[in-house]
Order: structure tokens, then C-alpha cells, then sequence
């Protein structure tokens, strides 16, 4: 049986919402939120992720000041309906212009030459979601979310590191779980970590 494009799709969401603690919620400040903003939203509420919302296209002539208070209510009925927590429903809302290259935390059509840059977003997800969790002092565990093969490279793991540290050279083991319980299904060294 072949897998369907929205289960594919869910594969991809748990996939990348399952490595990281916050998320930017990228809406057009024209068109507001659409249905896959609801489905992705869902996922990673579920998660538990922090948020950030990010009216884009601000820019625009069509967008004004009152359009975009509107988007931010549609954007909190969807959290509410989605079933958000009070935290999850404390959020900074950003204006942007991603064409232009700019973002800022006061509605602006034109911020002045010095602030037409991405900082204040950069600057509002370090201040808003919270740091990873991860145990250093454990043996080193990540759970990977991709496996790729390179014809140079050899075996690409992508994922996320739960506890201990890796370092080049080091050895390590791919593991498995089936029904009858933990398989080891390669070794071999880091050549390269990020």
C-alpha cells in the first residue's frame, strides 16, 4: 500500500516537531491562518512547543494595522480551539517583512535603516523558548528522526541529542526497537557533528 501525501505530510511534522522546543508560527498578515496552519499548529501544541507568531507581508499596501489585529485573533481562537495552554497562549507577536529582510516587534510598514534585520525575532525566540533539556554527564543517546547514505560520507543520522555528548572519532551504535525487543543495526565513527 502506498502511503498517502497527508501521512506523509503527519510523518514529516512529528519528524521535525519531535527535535526542537519552539516554534515560529509564520502567517501572511493578508490571508491569515489556513488549514495546514491548523494541522501543523495541532502537532506541535501537542508537543508542547512554545510559539512565536510572525505576521509576514506586512509591507504590503493591502495590509494595515487593523488587518493584522484581525490575523492575531484568528491566530488566538485557533490556539484556543486547538486546546493551548495558558503558556503556549503566551506568545510575542512580530511584523516582518521576509522579502525585505526585517522583522520587528511593533507594527511598522518601513523600521528605520538600522533595525531592517531579523534581530528583535532572533532576540524574541532566545527570550521565549526555553533552552533543550538534555543530560551531559549520561552515555550519549539521540534519537534519530533521518538516516541518509552518502557515497562519501557514508551513513548521515539526523536528530536530536537526549543525553551525553559525541565528538569525532568516537564509535558508536545504531539501535532498534522491534517486538522482541532492542536490535543493534550498525557501527561506526563520528566523522563530523553539529
Amino acid at each position: 500500500m502506498q502511503p498517502t501525501a497527508s501521512c506523509l505530510l503527519n510523518l514529516q511534522v512529528e519528524r521535525v516537531v519531535g527535535m526542537v522546543e519552539g516554534a515560529v508560527l509564520f502567517d501572511d498578515a493578508g490571508e491569515g491562518p489556513l488549514a495546514q496552519t491548523k494541522f501543523v499548529l495541532a502537532k506541535a501544541l501537542n508537543y508542547g512547543l512554545r510559539h512565536l507568531l510572525l505576521l509576514n507581508k506586512v509591507d504590503r499596501p493591502s495590509v494595515s494595522e487593523e488587518r493584522c489585529n484581525e490575523v492575531e485573533s484568528l491566530v488566538l481562537d485557533l490556539f484556543a480551539n486547538l486546546g493551548a495552554t495558558e503558556e503556549q497562549f503566551d506568545f510575542p507577536i512580530l511584523y516582518a517583512s521576509a522579502k525585505e529582510g526585517w522583522a520587528s516587534s511593533t507594527y511598522t510598514k518601513d523600521p528605520p535603516a538600522g533595525a531592517k534585520n531579523m534581530s528583535q525575532l532572533l532576540d524574541a525566540f532566545v527570550r521565549h523558548v526555553p533552552p533543550p533539556k538534555a543530560n551531559l554527564d549520561g552515555p550519549f543517546q539521540m534519537l534519530v528522526s533521518m538516516m541518509e547514505k552518502d557515497t562519501y560520507l557514508g551513513r548521515i543520522l539526523t536528530g536530536r541529542i537526549s543525553s551525553g555528548i559525541v565528538r569525532v572519532g568516537d564509535k558508536i551504535h545504531g539501535l532498534r526497537s522491534n517486538e522482541s525487543g532492542i536490535e543493534k543495526i550498525e557501527e561506526g565513527k563520528v566523522c563530523r557533528s553539529m
